[in-house]
């Protein structure tokens, strides 16, 4: 199974976190992505499918706290997404419900 920054996997991660928490695809530029995400940028971007060669942007999910957490927002790629998988793969059959699981887990502060 291929999971990657998508519209869909944006939706399935706010599912899983709790209300209060903010969860949308964005749509970076380069230097932005380096400074934001990861700091290999479009090198990284490109490797693990999150650029866009058409329109030059780079994807990522942010996760935006709630304020009185005090916590910066985080940004997800395709790569994070992939070794989530299969640290939940490890478990036995991946099903919705424990991809959920697992995903709030890595990612609730």
């Amino acid at each position: 199974m291929r999971v990657k920054v998508t519209y869909p996997m944006a939706k399935v991660i706010q599912e899983a976190m709790p209300k209060d928490h903010s969860v949308k695809l964005v749509k970076l530029t380069p230097k932005e992505y380096a400074w934001h995400v990861h700091y290999g940028g479009i090198y990284h971007a490109e490797d693990h499918g999150d650029y866009d060669w058409k329109t030059g942007k780079c994807k990522a999910i942010q996760i935006i706290y709630p304020s009185d957490y005090y916590a910066m927002p985080q940004y997800i790629t395709s790569k994070d997404l992939n070794d989530y998988f299969r640290e939940c793969a490890k478990d036995g059959e991946v099903t919705i419900e424990r991809w959920k699981e697992k995903l709030k887990e890595a990612l609730e502060v």
